[in-house]
């Protein structure tokens, strides 16, 4: 078989480049994002379960089949089909302690 240099998953160079569905593209922003506590707060409130997944190093598959079991590490909230993690319950279950929250008589 003869792969295209024409297709489009080929730049003008001929030079092979990312499809959308293929790690590490912008399309799978879970794949390439270094997953540091900071970066984690920054997810907001809650984050999608797929997401979640990445943070904990699991595959999306196992992550949704865990969920469905009941099973996934954390609490998973379902807003008809959307599955929502507490993000502050993803960073308690790695162990991540809470930001010292200032106090408001100071």
């Amino acid at each position: 078989m003869v792969r295209s240099t024409t297709g489009p998953w080929f730049d003008p160079a001929g030079k092979p480049s990312a499809r959308a569905g293929d790690p590490l593209t912008p399309s799978n922003p879970s794949a390439r994002t270094p997953w540091t506590p900071d970066t984690v707060r920054q997810l907001g409130l809650t984050t999608d379960l797929p997401t979640a997944a990445a943070v904990l190093g699991i595959g999306r598959t196992l992550a949704f089949d865990l969920a469905r079991a009941g099973r996934f590490p954390v609490r998973v909230i379902r807003l008809g089909r959307r599955v929502l993690v507490p993000v502050a319950e993803l960073l308690d279950y790695l162990g991540v302690p809470p930001i010292d929250e200032p106090d408001p008589r100071a």
